[in-house]
């Protein structure tokens, strides 16, 4: 099944994305209003939708340590000593985290119920709090969380930026078209910047278009397909050209490749209201996720969740009710393995969990 851009790719050029980079973001609001503009525009990431939700839960504000946090911080004298303490409280929820993940390994996933969920989330005010109160001018409440920044889109986007990704995006597809003839385009090492393709990605969705990051998505995926035959012996697994065009992928792990690309799709699907290619990528992420047999990291799993439970919000009904349900406990049993991004990536998925599967009302 594939999906293609009504939009004429012609126009996705530094002029297309100047003339409609929503100027609201040139003045630096304050998160309040930036957040405001991102809703509006259907931007926002998933996870950041989720910690706006839940910073404003009553979970959150009847359980928040910000100002005692906030004065540790300050009293600290050394960046070191401030390091310390986040650590500190990081560490401490990050036990309590994998406690509970120890006690739900082993529940039938249809029993699953908030009596054993809630515990989660009272710790995740002091994680935020933690991340929040350390660095920064004081935030009064309501608080603001954005996975990849909040001001980030203050000044625009840098020409350089945007000119580097859609030139070579033209070289790729040039390639790609040769390649029906010809595999030898990507038999060499492109040595791309993957992140500044996923960064612009995100910044377009930011600013309301979505649809040049299908445009760019829809070619790293076709690059996701293409197997390399010479690599995949070395490696013993799926090795894709996409791992020769760009230096800073995961070579061991296409599936890690395919979720950064398919969250891409799947939001910027979400954004030009389509939410049937947002099903499909979806569940592509899904069973791509099954049906490899790499070991993957606690995050990533947890990501997958993320994305089935995103499912059931979409498409409600008890197959993908129960599918969530059977992820989280297989995550469960996976070692949670650090205290930052782990933990408060677990704690939101939780949060979004209670709500769109177990139709909690928080």
């Amino acid at each position: 099944m594939s999906f293609y851009l009504d939009l004429d790719v012609e126009q996705y050029s530094l002029e297309y994305i100047t003339q409609n980079f929503d100027k609201r973001f040139l003045s630096y609001p304050p998160p309040k209003e930036s957040f405001k503009i991102q809703k509006e525009l259907k931007g926002l990431h998933n996870q950041t939708r989720i910690a706006v939700a839940y910073l404003q839960s009553d979970y959150y504000i009847s359980n928040t340590k910000y100002d005692e946090y906030w004065n540790s911080f300050q009293n600290a004298k050394e960046e070191k000593e401030k390091k310390s303490h986040q650590l500190n409280y990081f560490t401490k929820i990050f036990d309590q985290y994998k406690e509970l993940d120890k006690n739900l390994k082993l529940i039938d996933p249809e029993d699953l119920n908030f009596f054993h969920l809630e515990p989660y989330l009272k710790p995740l005010a002091y994680h935020f709090d933690a991340e929040l109160s350390a660095y920064g001018n004081y935030q009064n409440t309501p608080r603001y969380y954005a996975r990849f920044g909040i001001a980030r889109l203050g000044g625009g986007i840098p020409d350089h930026e945007i000119k580097y990704v859609l030139d070579n995006i033209d070289k790729l597809n040039e390639n790609l078209n040769l390649y029906k003839t010809n595999t030898k385009p990507f038999l060499k090492e492109w040595e791309l910047d993957w992140h500044v393709f996923l960064s612009l990605c995100w910044k377009l969705i930011e600013t309301g278009m979505g649809e040049i990051s299908l445009y760019i998505s829809n070619t790293l995926s076709k690059l996701l397909n293409i197997p390399i035959p010479e690599k995949t012996v070395v490696f013993n697994r799926n090795y894709p050209a996409l791992n020769n065009v760009f230096s800073s992928v995961d070579k061991h792990n296409y599936v890690r490749s395919w979720c950064s690309v398919l969250w891409v799709q799947i939001i910027a699907s979400i954004q030009l209201n389509q939410k049937s290619k947002a099903i499909y990528y979806i569940n592509k992420l899904i069973d791509i996720y099954l049906n490899s047999s790499i070991d993957q990291s606690y995050v990533l799993i947890n990501r997958i969740v993320e994305a089935s439970v995103l499912l059931n919000k979409l498409q409600p009904s008890k197959e993908n009710n129960m599918l969530a349900r059977q992820l989280f406990i297989l995550n469960c049993s996976q070692v949670l393995n650090e205290p930052t991004e782990c933990v408060r990536e677990k704690g939101l998925v939780v949060y979004d969990f209670c709500k769109y599967v177990l139709g909690e009302d928080i």
